[in-house]
């Protein structure tokens, strides 16, 4: 497999560990406390625990089908009580996503889907707008984690 797709997949797989690494200094209230805009820490994570086993379906539609009409990727949010839930949950889907990604061909990477409201993307594009959507939350993250702190 081509280097490039080794680092998606390496990006994919860092996500939970960079979670885990950024609410290091965050307690289990903090991550409850409600920001200006409303927003929790636990809601952000949630959501990136709900939204990973769809992302997956997304791919895995993309390789079962001849070029499948899929969905824009919403948020979808999770019910855990606790960030270390949410965080197992989507570092355990995100392990499912990153073998699923591991075990297939150069060409399957060539595949393609129409995306609604956007229109054909290859199945490495749509990664990387899951990697894209990781790096926004992960920076929401951390704008969240210095409110905290202020």
């Amino acid at each position: 497999m081509d280097i490039r797709y080794h680092m998606l997949i390496d990006a994919l797989d860092g996500t939970p560990r960079d979670l885990r690494r950024l609410l290091r200094p965050v307690t289990p209230q903090q991550t409850t406390h409600a920001g200006a805009d409303g927003r929790r820490l636990l809601d952000v994570l949630c959501q990136f625990a709900g939204t990973e086993s769809r992302a997956r379906s997304q791919f895995e539609l993309v390789l079962s089908q001849d070029k499948p009409k899929i969905p824009t990727l919403e948020s979808f949010a999770g019910d855990y009580e606790s960030a270390s839930a949410a965080i197992d949950a989507f570092a355990a889907e995100r392990t499912l996503t990153t073998a699923l990604l591991a075990g297939i061909t150069q060409p399957h990477w060539l595949r393609t889907a129409t995306l609604t409201n956007f229109g054909p993307l290859r199945l490495r594009a749509l990664v990387e707008r899951l990697i894209a959507r990781d790096n926004a939350q992960l920076a929401l993250i951390v704008d969240m984690r210095e409110s905290l702190s202020q």
